[in-house]
């Protein structure tokens, strides 16, 4: 079988047809796989991704830990989520990234309430 080539402009026709709308705040939970080579990998994506919904919308992926063991310390600066996807490692690594700080169910956000997210209760 051969692996797909997925360009930018394929991604944003993607996102047209799954309705995405634009300006509005997002959750993502994706599997990149399927969706072959992409143009630019996770960094590629999200700066699609980031120019489909505008600058005023905040953009959250799980980034989960569910196999910590009760000795292991949830660190969310450091913790490295537990296969949530290269899309969602790749998003709450960057700088402008804030991480909730719950130890299992953890998510990551950029944009205007990404810090608002980050305080939810854990």
């Amino acid at each position: 079988m051969p692996i797909l080539n997925t360009s930018q402009a394929d991604l944003r026709g993607h996102f047209e047809r799954l309705g995405i709308p634009r300006g509005g705040d997002l959750v993502v939970q994706s599997n990149m796989v399927r969706l072959g080579r992409l143009e630019g990998g996770a960094a590629g994506s999200l700066n699609v991704l980031r120019e489909w919904v505008g600058p005023k919308s905040t953009i959250i992926v799980p980034t989960f830990t569910l196999e910590l063991t009760p000795e292991d310390i949830f660190d969310p600066d450091e913790t490295t989520s537990q296969r949530m996807g290269v899309f969602s490692e790749y998003l709450w690594r960057l700088p402008e990234a804030h991480r909730s700080l719950s130890p299992m169910h953890s998510h990551a956000a950029i944009g205007p309430l990404a810090e608002e997210m980050a305080k939810s209760d854990p």
